[in-house]
């Protein structure tokens, strides 16, 4: 029993206030080790298999091709690396549009690196604010590489503006074999 001492009628525990000055500490130093642990997660990792979206059957000719891209969120930075082949004409750029629902074209927001070639790769680091870092988490981003020729050029010399392939990140997954069922939650690719 800690030694006790009456101070005007009542009873004192000597050093109290000391240890309740360590528990605030303690627990504060908890928070911030939560928070730090919280900002240094594991990287959201997104993908997209990248196609071709002709706008109409005259369009098709022109929009072919297909690729794959990984894009890595760490903290606020997102690293973009794929590849993709088969564009009727040469890439002429790359870019993230943020569309308001999947599917549903955009406006770009992100420039990317790409080769100026029908196959090739493409690549990018950004940092993200705090609204395109939403949009992702809401799968509202999507990649689009333009090409020569491709619908919406003007003179054939310009970037097509509904772009040759395309496609949406969204948070990584399976892909499973072509014809193969898929039961609960699962993506169309």
């Amino acid at each position: 029993m800690p030694n006790l001492t009456k101070i005007s009628g009542r009873k004192v525990i000597p050093h109290a206030g000391r240890w309740f000055r360590s528990a605030s500490l303690a627990a504060a130093a908890s928070s911030l080790f939560l928070i730090a642990s919280a900002a240094h997660a594991a990287p959201a990792v997104y993908t997209t298999h990248l196609e071709s979206a002709d706008l109409s059957a005259a369009d098709r000719p022109n929009v072919n091709g297909e690729g794959d891209v990984r894009a890595v969120l760490d903290g606020r930075t997102l690293t973009i690396s794929g590849t993709f082949a088969g564009l009727p004409t040469a890439a002429t750029r790359a870019r993230i549009f943020r569309g308001i629902v999947v599917g549903a074209p955009g406006d770009p927001i992100l420039d990317l690196t790409v080769s100026t070639a029908t196959s090739g790769t493409i690549s990018g680091t950004q940092k993200l604010t705090s609204a395109q870092m939403a949009a992702l988490r809401e799968e509202k981003l999507y990649i689009q590489i333009d090409s020569v020729g491709a619908p919406g050029t003007v003179s054939g010399t310009l970037s097509a503006p509904n772009g040759t392939v395309w496609g949406w990140l969204m948070p990584e997954h399976e892909v499973p074999a072509q014809d193969v069922p898929q039961q609960g939650n699962w993506f169309v690719q």
